[in-house]
């Protein structure tokens, strides 16, 4: 418990004793594919694992700052032997470790991941390169005409995510989005336009590397930059609009604090 202490205010903007934090386990991801026909080598699990340290975590799909208590104090990646991924290589997880802090507003999230009630996560990071596993292009610089989710010669395309550039979210779900796919599955992958999320993703850690913000300092502008991702008018997604918000919500935190 000593150990788990020490690393936990490594990451927290206060020292917590024993009885102050509570402490569980859950796993991030794996090398299986997932329902995107999509999966991670063992060298981007390896990367996470460093990039995933001290990352908050939402629950209830609710991005508030009430709902980002959790916080991951340790990452490390386990093999499996008795598991192996659907395309027949040995099974590998990332597992995280966290807390959160003891109080009344965390009494009932406790309870639920206790229970088992929150148990699956979902994750968001940033991937540099997705390489066909038919026939290793990367299928994100247009050389690539595989499709993923099709088969080609018995073989089912998958895209596999490799080099990692950033972790910025891991959040409780109530089923897995990560959840592994039967091989001859199909399933279409929304479009999303990722870049502006990695930019707000970007702007926010440049606000909080700037200043040495609380827990629920922390907390609040993760809700911020969450609030600006689920906007539907494009304009929101401009960064100097993005910094202007930022800086005015920082200037009420601290003015309130």
């Amino acid at each position: 418990m000593n150990n788990d202490l020490a690393l936990i205010n490594s990451v927290a903007h206060k020292n917590y004793s024993a009885g102050e934090v509570y402490i569980f386990s859950v796993v991030l991801c794996d090398n299986d594919v997932d329902k995107d026909f999509e999966y991670f080598d063992s060298d981007a699990l390896e990367k996470l694992a460093g990039m995933f340290v001290g990352v908050m975590g939402i629950y209830d799909s609710d991005p508030f700052k009430e709902n980002q208590n959790p916080r991951i104090y340790r990452c490390r990646t386990e093999k499996l032997s008795t598991k192996q991924t659907a395309y027949g290589a040995e099974y590998i997880r990332l597992v995280a470790d966290a807390y959160i802090p003891v109080s009344e507003a965390n009494k009932n999230l406790i309870s639920a991941i206790d229970s088992g009630i929150k148990k699956e996560v979902s994750i968001g990071c940033g991937i540099s390169k997705c390489s066909c596993s038919i026939c290793g292009e990367n299928m994100r610089a247009g050389g690539c005409k595989h499709k993923k989710g099709k088969n080609y010669n018995g073989k089912v395309c998958c895209g596999i995510l490799k080099s990692p550039t950033d972790a910025y979210e891991w959040a409780f779900v109530f089923k897995s989005q990560d959840e592994t796919v039967k091989k001859n599955d199909t399933v279409k992958k929304p479009k999303k336009e990722k870049w502006q999320r990695l930019a707000m993703d970007l702007i926010c850690r440049e606000y909080l590397s700037k200043c040495e913000c609380c827990d629920e300092c922390c907390a609040e502008f993760y809700c911020i930059i969450n609030r600006l991702r689920s906007s539907r008018e494009p304009q929101d997604y401009c960064p100097d609009n993005i910094k202007a918000y930022l800086k005015e919500r920082s200037k009420e935190i601290i003015k309130n604090s």
